[in-house]
């Protein structure tokens, strides 16, 4: 649809607006403005070294947030075109992530430290900081990524290099999420949509799907190790997020796709056409291509050009507690689409459209 060029290096991360402009960040030592519809760059934020995240300030996109391997946290103000606050965490910035109300935010390093930021018109301050331990004491966690509950904005999820999940309630461990022996570093987590289960993403090419549930959180000291999760082989991916056009039972959306149309009538951009959910039919209506895992269920006709498409079916039975025969009762899994990107430069999206199977 377009492409932007202008960076000198590789790019290490994205982040949307809510107006649709986007930021990139690279190992070119700067962060790039976008817009969709505008082939220009915006404007360019210089940086001393690599910048490796960034986020748009969820309720005022007049400002972003960058994290670079100087150790510098930076407010940028977009109108003022330059750094409005900064703060020096004196080591490697490698996760960054703000709260869904905008005025805390979290940064996470190499060395596996965690520091809790409120940010105000006056500047920026240290609230709390934890840090996550390896095998010796001495030594820290690399945070990979850092992401806050929607519902619940003290709930935080912090992901690291010894292939544990923590959800942190302020400072406290309220659980742990363990992938399978010899995983390797989780690599980024993600909550779904209703916030329920969370996608993750192993360096084993794993993509981990697992259940959260806010009943019956335990304390730090005896948050026990969760590993009951499904999981499928994904080669060569490297991050996997839930897609968040529409719900998992295709009757709501939780952010849909925008109807619009670029500057010079160039792009027009049809909802339809972006809905996962059209490309099956419940109902039995419409053609069908490829074998249907329940009669009802129809696969549609699908152009491979587009986008690589692959179909998987849970054990349902980890994730819902749906009765095998009950299909009026969607499960809180059915629907649900994840985009994987890889190493090798591909993008895949995986749709969970199987019934439970009770075992």
């Amino acid at each position: 649809m377009q492409e932007f060029h202008g960076h000198g290096c590789d790019v290490l991360d994205l982040a949307w607006s809510n107006a649709n402009f986007l930021v990139s960040s690279s190992m070119d030592k700067t962060v790039r403005l976008w817009q969709v519809g505008c082939n220009q760059c915006l404007n360019v934020f210089y940086h001393n070294n690599y910048v490796t995240c960034i986020q748009f300030n969820p309720i005022d996109d007049n400002y972003f947030i960058s994290g670079s391997i100087d150790g510098k946290v930076r407010i940028w103000g977009v109108a003022e075109k330059r750094v409005v606050h900064w703060v020096d965490m004196r080591d490697i910035i490698t996760a960054i992530s703000y709260r869904p109300d905008g005025k805390e935010f979290v940064v996470g390093s190499i060395a596996g430290t965690c520091r809790f930021y409120e940010a105000s018109d006056i500047g920026v301050n240290l609230e709390a900081e934890i840090h996550i331990h390896g095998r010796k004491k001495a030594s820290g966690n690399k945070i990979t990524s850092i992401q806050f509950s929607r519902d619940e904005s003290r709930k935080v999820l912090i992901t690291c290099e010894d292939s544990k999940l923590r959800i942190f309630d302020g400072i406290d461990v309220v659980r742990k999420f363990k992938a399978l022996p010899k995983s390797g570093s989780q690599m980024s987590a993600s909550f779904t949509s209703t916030g329920k289960h969370i996608i993750s993403v192993g360096e084993d090419c794993r993509v981990y799907v697992w259940n959260y549930s806010d009943m019956c959180l335990q304390t730090s000291k005896h948050a026990k190790s969760v590993r009951s999760c499904e999981h499928f082989f994904c080669q060569d991916v490297s991050v996997a997020i839930p897609w968040l056009g529409q719900g998992p039972d295709h009757r709501h959306s939780a952010r849909a796709p925008r109807e619009g149309r670029m500057e010079g009538g160039s792009w027009i951009r049809d909802s339809e056409q972006f809905s996962i959910g059209n490309w099956f039919s419940i109902d039995g209506s419409g053609s069908s291509k490829g074998s249907a895992t329940w009669p009802e269920e129809k696969l549609p006709l699908w152009d491979a050009t587009v986008v690589e498409r692959e179909s998987y079916t849970y054990d349902q039975q980890q994730l819902c507690h749906t009765g095998a025969n009950d299909h009026t009762s969607l499960p809180e899994t059915w629907g649900l689409v994840i985009v994987a990107g890889g190493w090798n430069g591909t993008i895949k999206t995986f749709h969970n459209y199987g019934l439970p199977v009770r075992l």
